[in-house]
């Protein structure tokens, strides 16, 4: 959708629906709506979503050509080697 419309402010609107999941989430208690933490879990998803589309697209774009694979596969690896340290870190703690 941000190879086609080009909307400036998508990277900047995802941030900010992570920022307000992230405080949601932040001020949570064990007396909270577990309703409020999943739509907080939504809007948080969604706004990644909308994140790293287009700044992964604009990253690549900079690049030349020829750097684009290497580029592509050092985010990628990048990306799931944290989550797969984040969710470790966790189940320890």
């Amino acid at each position: 959708m941000y190879d086609k419309y080009h909307w400036k402010y998508t990277t900047g609107l995802g941030m900010l629906m992570v920022a307000i999941a992230c405080a949601l989430q932040g001020y949570a208690s064990q007396e909270t709506d577990l309703r409020l933490i999943v739509v907080a879990f939504i809007i948080r998803g969604i706004g990644s979503g909308i994140f790293q589309g287009p700044n992964f697209t604009e990253v690549l774009n900079a690049l030349p050509m020829d750097k684009t694979a290497l580029a592509s596969s050092i985010a990628s690896t990048a990306r799931n080697l944290g989550t797969a340290l984040g969710v470790s870190i966790a189940t320890i703690l």
